[in-house]
């Protein structure tokens, strides 16, 4: 169980996908990702628009910053979050 605070806790200059991840990166495997941290964009994308789909969320495009994006639609980023 997580807490959803009302403050929403999203960082609005990021980007829909960077804010669902936010401490929860996925890393390459291997020495790219244990030892240099390097994030795997592209599964950390697919991610982020499979669960889009699945809570049936239309973004748009996942690559514009949050502040973009409608309040309501900032609401959808923070609740994904949990998901």
């Amino acid at each position: 169980m997580e807490t959803v605070y009302q403050d929403l806790a999203l960082i609005k200059k990021l980007d829909v996908t960077d804010n669902i991840f936010m401490d929860k990166e996925i890393k390459y495997n291997g020495s790219l990702g244990k030892i240099f941290g390097v994030l795997n964009y592209k599964k950390i994308y697919k991610e982020t628009e499979g669960l889009m789909k699945k809570l049936d969320i239309n973004m748009g495009s996942l690559r514009k910053p949050l502040m973009n994006y409608s309040g309501g639609q900032q609401q959808s980023v923070a609740l994904s979050r949990i998901v």
